[in-house]
């Protein structure tokens, strides 16, 4: 994960990289194996909205075809853990 300065101190920073870290984790089992995947956000985004942010970096990864079809991923943070 890649979080410039510009986004502010590094608390926000290494929060917004928490957040990605933790969707793309809980999104394991649907993303294509055998490729890297650099996320470098270009915008700024709430690192209170989880849900939102989830939905736009999924939606990149499917744009990018990333992700396999019919592969269910957790729905939350609590379906993940078991």
């Amino acid at each position: 994960m890649i979080v410039p300065r510009r986004w502010g101190k590094v608390v926000r920073r290494n929060r917004a990289k928490r957040m990605l870290r933790e969707i793309l984790r809980t999104s394991l089992s649907r993303l294509v194996g055998g490729v890297d995947i650099l996320v470098l956000p270009k915008g700024q985004f709430s690192v209170n909205d989880y849900q939102k942010v989830e939905a736009e970096l999924l939606k990149c990864l499917e744009g990018l075809g990333l992700l396999m079809k019919g592969a269910e991923a957790p729905t939350s943070i609590q379906d993940a853990e078991g």
